[in-house]
C-alpha cells in the first residue's frame, strides 16, 4: 500500500502486509497475523489502533510500525526501521539489520523462553545492534547467538562493539552465556567475551580463527524421561512439555523419531 486506510480486525494468513513508496498503511483494528509478514519498507509506515498477534510470521521493519504492541510466538522480527511498540517475544528470533544494521524498539522488549538474539559481526564499526529506545529490556530465557563475517583484522583485540541498548536498563543474562564469559559464534571462526552491563551488553576480547568447544548439543531445562498415557486419554491432550536450549544460541527444534508414534510435537515449543 502506498497510502490506505483498512478497517475491521485483520487476519493476516499467510499473506503481505506493506507499506512502500513513502506511503503510510492505515489499520483501524487489531492484526492477528499467521504466518504472514509484515514489512513497512524504508521510509514508510504501517499503523495499527491496537495490538498485532504474530503466530509463525515475519515482521521485516525498515520502516515504521506503530502499534500498542506487538507479541511474537515462534517468529521472526528483523530490519533497520523503528518498531514503536513494546514488543514480548517467545520461541521467536529477533535479528536486527539486513544484514548488519540496528533496530530501534521504541517500547518495553522481552525476550522470553526460546528466543534468540541473533547478532552479526562484519567489524568493529559495521554490526547488528538492538536499541530499546523506551523501558526496559528484559531477558527471560533467551538465547545468544554470534555470527562473524569479517576477516581476522576487521576487530581487533581490543575493540569493544555494543550490540545492545536500553535506556531503561537490561535485566538478566542470556541462558547461554553468562556474563563476562567467552562465547563461540555459530559459523565456528571467533570468539567474543560477553559483557552484560546496566543499560548496554557489549562485545569485547575478540579472538579470530579460534578451534572452539565442538558444536554442542542441546540442553535440556525441563525434560520427562519416561512418561504414561492412559489408553482413553482424549485426542488433543497436552501430555508433557519439553525446554530447552542450543548452547550457541541458535533456534532448536523438537522431532519424534518415531514418526508412526500416536503423539505430536510442536516443532519450536
Amino acid at each position: 500500500y502506498g497510502g490506505s486506510s483498512v478497517a475491521g480486525t485483520v487476519r493476516d494468513n499467510r499473506g503481505t502486509l506493506q507499506a512502500s513508496g513513502g506511503g503510510i498503511l492505515d489499520i483501524l483494528d487489531p492484526v492477528t497475523d499467521t504466518a504472514g509478514t509484515i514489512a513497512p519498507q524504508a521510509g514508510s509506515t504501517i499503523q495499527v489502533n491496537g495490538a498485532i498477534d504474530q503466530t509463525l510470521g515475519t515482521t521485516d521493519v525498515d520502516g515504521t510500525l506503530v502499534a500498542s504492541s506487538i507479541t511474537l510466538d515462534r517468529s521472526l522480527l528483523k530490519g533497520t526501521g523503528l518498531v514503536d511498540n513494546p514488543v514480548p517475544a517467545t520461541f521467536s528470533t529477533v535479528s536486527p539489520g539486513s544484514s548488519t544494521g540496528t533496530l530501534t524498539i521504541d517500547g518495553a522488549t522481552t525476550l522470553g523462553t526460546g528466543t534468540s538474539l541473533a547478532i552479526e559481526v562484519n567489524a568493529t564499526a559495521d554490526h547488528d545492534v538492538l536499541a530499546v529506545t523506551t523501558g526496559p529490556l528484559l531477558i527471560s530465557g533467551a538465547t545468544l547467538r554470534l555470527d562473524y563475517l569479517g576477516g581476522p583484522t576487521d576487530v581487533l583485540p581490543g575493540d569493544t562493539l555494543t550490540i545492545v541498548t536500553a535506556a531503561g536498563g537490561v535485566t538478566n543474562e542470556f541462558i547461554n552465556i553468562a556474563d563476562g564469559e567467552r562465547l563461540y559464534t555459530a559459523n565456528g571462526v571467533a570468539s567474543f567475551i560477553v559483557n552484560h552491563l546496566p543499560n548496554s551488553i557489549t562485545l569485547t576480547d575478540f579472538i579470530y580463527n579460534t578451534a572452539g568447544p565442538p558444536n554442542q548439543p542441546p540442553v535440556f531445562t525441563a525434560f520427562v524421561e519416561n512418561l504414561s498415557v492412559d489408553e482413553n486419554t482424549p485426542v488433543g491432550t497436552l501430555l508433557t512439555t519439553f525446554a530447552a536450549y542450543d548452547p550457541e544460541g541458535v533456534p532448536i527444534e523438537f522431532t519424534l523419531n518415531d514418526p508412526n508414534a500416536p503423539f505430536e510435537i510442536d516443532l519450536l515449543n
